[in-house]
């Protein structure tokens, strides 16, 4: 799994419940989730950098592991560094944003740094 990419365009939900992201730039669609599903079950257990902003305006920035719990308000979530990643999607569907991923050189598995 290679990841390093910034992605800008209008951020909104499939009928899967999905975020997906139209990108401005060639109106490709984007899946946010399933990037980050699959940061999650990779076995490798990437860090990650996750970096939001609209209009310049930063929204969400952490360095982590992505984990999958379940919110308080009983939905499935990811989370970096216990933030709710999803929730915050959640509330920015509609709007223009620009989402950095990038994957960092250090790996956690079964819990040794590698």
């Amino acid at each position: 799994m290679n990841i390093d990419k910034t992605f800008i365009g209008l951020l909104g939900m499939d009928d899967n419940g999905e975020f997906i992201l139209q990108q401005s730039e060639d109106g490709k669609i984007v899946n946010i989730t399933k990037i980050l599903d699959d940061i999650f079950s990779s076995s490798l257990k990437p860090q990650v950098y996750i970096k939001i902003t609209r209009c310049g305006r930063l929204l969400f920035e952490e360095d982590g592991l992505v984990t999958i719990n379940v919110d308080e308000d009983r939905v499935e979530s990811h989370y970096i560094c216990g933030n709710n990643l999803d929730k915050l999607l959640f509330y920015e569907t509609d709007n223009m944003l620009e989402i950095s991923i990038k994957k960092r050189g250090k790996f956690i598995k079964n819990g040794n740094k590698s």
